[in-house]
């Protein structure tokens, strides 16, 4: 009985103890949860809007010491190496910092060799030496890897000291699976960078929604090279901020410029309500400080329209919307085969116009839209924000704080469900929702997804290479089966010799192709083609330039040492329909890149003999390159010192005067022309028109056997849900290619909308295209060159 007793008082002993801790854990969650609300809403400021959005932590790599934590150093080398992988999950060039570190310091100099691997199976092979010096206790490096997979990132190494490879400082696949330094996944929508405090370095957080994603970053460790910011398609940060990283990390400030010129968008929050600070804005990135006109009246400025809002005279502009499409436009067409202009302000017609290869745009300009009580989007942006294009890229000016920021500083959780339960019912502000979606993501700026085939691979190839010569082959083959059939069965029989056709039979077949390969081989030649498109932004006032360049590259016999690249080149392939796989376009195919000083060495994988290569190329740098011009006497100078002839170039002078040059070598001075604005607009229109790509003959038709390979490889897609796809961006809605077509008023805005003090050449070179390769030769390549002076 007494052992029935304790039994029972035991049982309900633990019967109060249980309730107790139920009781504490309910104290516990609801203070939890009162601390998030007192913490979220007024968390470093107001929030504007009021959403309280509660982050979901993303997974995005991790920060990993070896050798494993048992062991205080390498057994081989009596070193230790940290590895950091966290950045953002998106196409680009992912920064991965590593650290050796001695216990005492070093008594000689040690040579360190890192090989990372990344992707599915090793695609990406990534290596580069760095030196531990004498006396010292540690050594920092970084080593960019191209990100080439939307999904299934995965990160391993091997390490040498001193030309000995250390096991210990060493990681496999297996090892880094369990670590979690690889295994992260894509992006969730938009890629944001934004300033954060040290205790948030490298996290990277999305809303429920997964809109978007928000990697923070102390601005002490923002990246000095911009070839580091490839990964993000905004950094968002205060004009505090902005001013912090200029006076305290300098170098920064100019590779987020440089990344910006190349085609990213800088947000920059609290500029103020009536947009005060606008003016050192403009003045510290050397833009337009003018406002458009409806801004200006909003401000309390002069209400006079001197000015079209849209055109290039004006700098700070408010984006417009009409449910994704511009409203409001009235916009000129000139006729260029019978010089007469029309205006026109339906939608159909002005879209049927745009059409017509015969009309071109001279001018556009908006009028207002009454607000309906049901409009869901505002009719432009000038509430929250106005924005000017710097290079290829977009600066962003808002009011108020950036609902970016705050949201990568509130409380985070590890559960998108939980996310998503606890997110307050409002919507997202209309300010972060109108940003978002004037705002491209990166397959769309860049017109191509390195992990997905691309459409438009057929209309840049390399001419007179690379096709099988089928009139020869028939040919060749009809004289074959002739004189292996009834000829030489004649003769043998005459001879007597029949028997002897089981050895005639096959020696002429193998001659036969041996004849039909060394013809191939010898018609495409040894050497490398390369057909380049390009289009660069030189700012002459402050020497820099950006230079996209799709490189289309035909080797009868692939280099052995493959490509050589300056280091701020950044490289994606762009991906053939009939050379992918069946998952993902990079699989079987192992790159490996070498960095080595301001070089980067791309030693195997990158060329395959007799196989059409693509690449698109983006290069953003300071350059001697330029076209100098000078006015006076009624005239205009230009000294070429772009370092390649000018084919043709249209200048517009301080007054806004058009003039003309053409055959302008290298190094010559010429005095040019004027030129009336219509004739100009059909010339350079003519000329973009003239080099637009196109597929080959045998490519381009419905019926061709290209055609029909991808509507076949479309129908398997659709019916399977898995596998092979194509990219649904295109190379020709890329950021360049839509500069280009804005030039020659084929996108539906005013044709040679330049500036004051700004040109626009074609060129028989592009003077910051790299090829990779020492002479090479080029064939109908096109390259274009937008100037300001």
């Amino acid at each position: 009985m007494i052992g029935a007793m304790d039994e029972r008082t035991m049982i309900r002993c633990g019967s109060q103890r249980r309730s107790t801790m139920a009781l504490i854990s309910l104290v516990i969650a609801v203070v939890s949860e009162l601390v998030i609300v007192v913490v979220s809403a007024p968390l470093f400021g107001q929030t504007p809007s009021g959403w309280m959005a509660i982050p979901t932590a993303q997974a995005n790599g991790a920060r990993v010491q070896r050798p494993v934590k048992f062991l205080p150093f390498s057994r081989q080398s009596r070193l230790t190496l940290t590895v950091d992988t966290r950045w953002a999950n998106n196409y680009g060039y992912r920064p991965i910092e590593l650290t050796v570190t001695s216990p005492k310091p070093t008594t000689a100099d040690h040579v360190i060799t890192v090989r990372l691997r990344s992707g599915w199976a090793g695609t990406i092979n990534a290596q580069k030496d760095f030196e531990l010096p004498l006396g010292s206790t540690s050594a920092t490096t970084s080593i960019a890897i191209p990100q080439y997979q939307s999904a299934g990132q995965f990160l391993w190494w091997d390490v040498w000291v001193d030309g000995i490879k250390d096991e210990d400082l060493s990681i496999d696949p297996v090892g880094a699976s369990r670590t979690g330094v690889g295994g992260f996944g894509s992006a969730a929508g938009l890629s944001f960078l934004v300033a954060g405090p040290p205790s948030r370095a490298r996290s990277l957080v999305a809303p429920s929604t997964f809109e978007f994603e928000v990697f923070s970053l102390p601005l002490a460790e923002f990246p000095k090279s911009w070839i580091n910011y490839t990964c993000f398609d905004v950094v968002d940060m205060s004009w505090g901020d902005l001013q912090i990283l200029l006076q305290t990390n300098s170098p920064a400030f100019a590779a987020t410029e440089r990344w910006v010129r190349a085609g990213g968008q800088l947000w920059v929050g609290e500029i103020g309500e009536e947009f005060e600070q606008l003016a050192e804005l403009s003045k510290l990135f050397r833009l337009r400080a003018s406002i458009a006109p409806a801004i200006r009246q909003r401000l309390g400025g002069p209400a006079e329209r001197e000015r079209d809002e849209r055109s290039s005279q004006v700098g700070w502009q408010p984006a417009r919307f009409r449910d994704g499409i511009r409203e409001g436009q009235i916009m000129t067409f000139l006729d260029i085969t019978t010089g007469i202009s029309r205006v026109a302000r339906n939608p159909e017609d002005i879209l049927r116009l745009q059409n017509d290869p015969n009309f071109v745009v001279t001018q556009q300009q908006f009028e207002p839209v009454e607000e309906g009580p049901e409009r869901r989007w505002a009719r432009d942006s000038s509430e929250w924000f106005v924005e000017q294009r710097l290079g290829l890229g977009i600066v962003r000016a808002f009011r108020d704080a950036s609902e970016i920021s705050l949201l990568s500083q509130r409380p985070q959780s590890a559960n998108p469900i939980v996310a998503a339960n606890e997110e307050s019912s409002e919507r997202m502000p209309r300010s972060l929702a109108t940003a978002l979606r004037a705002t491209e993501r990166w397959n769309a700026r860049h017109g191509m997804a390195p992990d997905d085939a691309n459409r438009d691979f057929a209309n840049l190839l390399v001419p007179g290479v690379g096709l099988a010569p089928v009139t020869e082959f028939r040919v060749l083959i009809t004289l074959f089966v002739l004189l292996i059939g009834p000829v030489n069965y004649w003769l043998l029989k005459r001879w007597r010799r029949l028997h002897l056709l089981v050895l005639t039979v096959p020696l002429a077949a193998a001659i036969m192709t041996a004849a039909l390969f060394a013809y191939a081989t010898v018609s495409d030649g040894f050497g490398t083609t390369i057909r380049a498109h390009s289009l660069t932004t030189l700012d002459q006032r402050t020497g820099e330039a950006v230079c996209w360049a799709r490189l289309s590259y035909y080797s009868g016999l692939a280099p052995g040492n493959g490509l050589t690249m300056p280091a701020d080149v950044a490289l994606y392939p762009i991906n053939p329909a009939w050379n992918t796989s069946s998952i993902d376009a990079n699989l079987g195919i192992k790159r490996n890149i070498v960095w080595d000083g301001d070089e980067v060495k791309l030693t195997r994988g990158w060329l395959r003999s007799r196989t059409p290569t693509q690449y698109l190329t983006i290069r953003s740098r300071k350059t001697p390159h330029r076209l100098e011009l000078a006015a006076g006497g009624g005239k205009l100078r230009a000294t070429n010192k772009l370092g390649t002839a000018v084919d043709f170039a249209l200048i517009v002078d301080q007054a806004g005067k058009l003039w003309i040059g053409e055959k302008l070598p290298a190094g010559s001075v010429a005095f040019l022309k004027p030129i009336d604005r219509t004739e100009a607009i059909r010339r350079f229109r003519q000329l973009v028109i003239d080099n637009d790509p196109q597929p080959p003959s045998a490519l381009s038709g419905e019926d061709s056997h290209y055609a029909v390979m991808q509507r076949r490889q479309g129908r398997q897609m659709f019916r399977a849900r898995f596998g092979f796809q194509y990219s649904e961006s295109r190379m020709t809605t890329s950021l360049a290619n839509e500069v280009l077509a804005e030039l020659a008023g084929l996108a539906g805005r005013p044709a040679l909308a330049l500036a004051p003090r700004s040109y626009v050449a074609s060129t028989a070179a592009g003077p910051e295209v790299e090829h990779g390769l020492r002479g090479a030769k080029e064939e109908a390549s096109f390259h274009v060159i937008v100037g300001q002076w």
